[in-house]
């Protein structure tokens, strides 16, 4: 586009023309401006959805990590209740022939804590498996019985007493079998030859289910500090 310049007084201005002055790209692009706000905005949407069904899952993945956890410490939980059943099995069995009471008062006693234990462990197991708690425990009550009416004998040679005590044996072996089947799937991921802490590769652990009992709780939640 172009201005012719026109002036009666000044004669010389009517030779100069005056055009107007391209400006480059952004002619060729103004007539698209709309086209491309559009396609940014579509763009930036399309960005967005994708940010949030990231986070989304993520969310969800965290979420369903929070709940196997929260389950883990659940089935720990209930197995260690568990096998505080069994271990009060095996230190009133100790109790009983180790026969370190000065009075029967002190045997009733442990009993009746022995008993109560037993009494509410109808809630850890299902109705058949409590049953197999059962023949163990009529057997603690027989030696319990033998034990307060020779109150001051010496067992070590009586025919009856060693009967009870193998068939305590063969009856807490039975048990140990039931107590393994309610183990939670953790303990079949780690390692069980293992003598040192799941938390340190360099402090010597205590042996045996307690103690691997006890490490396998710190590990689930978190504790570090070793098992002396």
């Amino acid at each position: 586009m172009t201005w012719q310049l026109f002036s009666p007084d000044l004669p010389f201005l009517n030779q100069i023309t005056v055009s107007q002055e391209k400006h480059g790209v952004w002619e060729h692009i103004l007539p698209y401006a709309p086209l491309i706000t559009a396609v940014i905005s579509a763009g930036i949407s399309t960005a967005g959805i994708i940010v949030t069904f990231n986070l989304a899952l993520k969310a969800r993945l965290i979420s369903e990590q929070q709940k196997k956890i929260a389950q883990t410490k659940l089935e720990v939980d209930v197995f260690d209740k568990r096998f505080d059943v069994f271990n009060a099995y095996q230190e009133y069995y100790n109790k009983i022939v180790a026969n370190e009471y000065k009075e029967k008062n002190e045997i009733t006693n442990d009993l009746l804590i022995f008993q109560a234990l037993y009494e509410r462990s109808i809630f850890l197991f299902s109705f058949d498996d409590f049953e197999i708690l059962n023949n163990p425990k009529d057997i603690l009550h027989k030696m319990t019985l033998y034990r307060l009416e020779r109150f001051d004998e010496d067992f070590d040679e009586d025919p009856e007493w060693e009967a009870m005590n193998c068939d305590f044996h063969e009856k807490n072996a039975t048990m140990a079998l039931l107590l393994k089947q309610y183990a939670p799937k953790i303990m079949s991921e780690r390692a069980m030859s293992s003598t040192t802490d799941l938390a340190s590769d360099h402090i010597p652990q205590s042996t045996g289910l307690k103690a691997f009992l006890k490490r396998l709780k710190r590990a689930v939640y978190g504790w570090s500090e070793p098992l002396q």
